[in-house]
């Protein structure tokens, strides 16, 4: 921020409460991290999260806390004066909507690209899973039914598994993620009513989404984990702490520049730390697999 300086928070013509609700509202859909994760406030800029459990052997409550930091992360509109006042113009009462589908496509890029990062790191390991072309090539809806059954697997043998939510939740690749929408009919039935342009649909109690941050460089991956009870149940969870629209000035020619600051933390559910055990275990939480689809001829 060399070459800008903070001058106001609250523009004229922008009221951040309105703004920041209707950014919500798309990113409730729009966010995989969002999606997937049990849902904890942060009342400051350092927090405390928590995961609950019940322990058959011990007959009690097990509760884990850990710190959490949110990230700031930075997206800079590029919008100019008049041109937020020409959408006020067009728009009226859905000005925040509109510029509010703006900001959100970047801000949840990056939310999910760390989101993904973190969970990466942490899942536990399987076998990869190799399709033959020779045996696969006019059977594609196997290969899509072969991974389904693969993260249903994956789940069920989570240690914590006889506590986990019903649902879970897997993020894949946009190969694997063609073949899944290609081959198996539940998937666009469930999907009908959502806008999300990650959400591919229910299979069997997960919810699959793509990885639009991918890089497609032939490591076709998943990952998937427990979507929770929607405050500490789940493999992850997504902490807000505040998101804020500000009006800087350029230094170089003084006009107004406006972005938004988004104060984000999310973690891994702190029971983890007992399976996960610094590093020398493994997740109880999440898990990931690869995806040879190199001998199929669709991908060749």
């Amino acid at each position: 921020m060399a070459e800008e300086q903070i001058v106001n928070e609250e523009n004229f013509m922008v009221n951040q409460a309105d703004l920041i609700g209707a950014i919500d509202k798309i990113l409730v859909k729009r966010s995989i991290a969002r999606r997937v994760s049990d849902i904890q406030p942060l009342r400051g800029p350092v927090g405390i999260i928590s995961g609950a459990r019940w322990d058959r052997e011990q007959d009690k409550l097990i509760i884990a806390k850990a710190d959490i930091n949110p990230v700031l992360r930075k997206i800079r509109t590029e919008f100019t004066t008049e041109s937020i006042q020409d959408l006020q113009s067009i728009y009226k009462e859905e000005f925040y909507d509109v510029l509010a589908t703006y900001i959100v496509d970047e801000m949840a890029y990056l939310i999910d690209a760390d989101f993904l990062e973190l969970v990466r790191e942490r899942a536990s390991t399987k076998d990869t899973l190799t399709f033959s072309g020779e045996d696969f090539n006019n059977s594609l809806w196997s290969v899509g039914q072969s991974i389904a059954v693969a993260v249903n697997k994956g789940l069920c043998d989570l240690p914590i598994s006889d506590n986990r939510s019903p649902q879970g939740w897997a993020i894949v690749s946009s190969n694997v993620a063609s073949i899944i929408s290609g081959t198996l009919s539940d998937v666009a039935k469930e999907g009908l009513d959502d806008d999300s342009p990650s959400y591919l649909g229910r299979i069997a109690g997960v919810d699959y989404f793509i990885d639009y941050t991918h890089p497609n460089d032939g490591d076709d991956s998943v990952v998937f984990g427990i979507k929770g009870n929607g405050i500490s149940k789940g493999s992850t969870i997504y902490s807000p702490y505040l998101t804020k629209w500000y009006e800087t000035v350029n230094a170089e020619n003084g006009e107004p520049i406006y972005f938004v600051t988004d104060r984000t933390g999310f973690a891994i559910n702190p029971l983890d730390e007992k399976y996960y055990d610094g590093g020398t275990g493994v997740s109880g939480f999440i898990g990931k697999f690869n995806v040879d689809l190199s001998d199929l001829q669709i991908f060749n």
